[in-house]
């Protein structure tokens, strides 16, 4: 979803060329208190013990599948950093000013103004900008328990079955609000 985004250039291409050339990172999985060598820790579904999700987390890992995750995910979190960044910098009569402000300011209140000065600054340790910056995550990847079915919570054996499912249908909604807001605005 950050290709959409920023497109490809924006995001895999960059990201890969900063860590090609040992640039670091602004953010990092473990700035949000993810290991990023645990796969169960930053997926909601792989929380239980069952044989299959440990099955499953061996495989993940064997294949690469985890590492590949972890890139993808600290790709969107420094790509959607980026993109706030000069959202904050834009002059108010841009279209990134107006998509910060409209998706940003009713939430934030009074504290919006200082979000924009903490993302002018590059100040990425502030708690709104790490807020903003990790919500983008938790739209695309379910990644909390309170975001999980029911079902899920009650039958810790069953939670595999959820594992595709709510990665899923969080990417069709993430597809129908987009699709909605491209309407809107024509």
């Amino acid at each position: 979803a950050s290709l959409s985004d920023r497109g490809l250039g924006g995001t895999v291409l960059e990201t890969a060329a900063k860590r090609l050339a040992g640039d670091k990172m602004t953010y990092t999985l473990a700035d949000f208190g993810i290991d990023p060598k645990g796969l169960d820790r930053i997926l909601a579904e792989m929380t239980d013990q069952a044989a299959t999700s440990k099955w499953l987390r061996r495989n993940l890992e064997l294949t690469g599948f985890s590492k590949i995750d972890v890139f993808g995910k600290e790709t969107l979190l420094n790509a959607t950093y980026d993109s706030l960044r000069k959202a904050a910098r834009s002059g108010a009569d841009t279209n990134d000013w107006r998509r910060l402000v409209s998706e940003y300011k009713p939430a934030m209140g009074d504290d919006f103004d200082d979000f924009v000065e903490a993302l002018r600054k590059g100040d990425s340790n502030n708690g709104d900008v790490k807020s903003a910056v990790f919500g983008r995550l938790l739209d695309q990847h379910p990644a909390a328990l309170d975001e999980m079915p029911l079902g899920y919570i009650k039958h810790p054996q069953a939670r595999i079955m959820y594992s595709l499912k709510s990665f899923t249908i969080k990417q069709i909604d993430l597809l129908r609000k987009r699709t909605i807001d491209q309407i809107t605005e024509g």
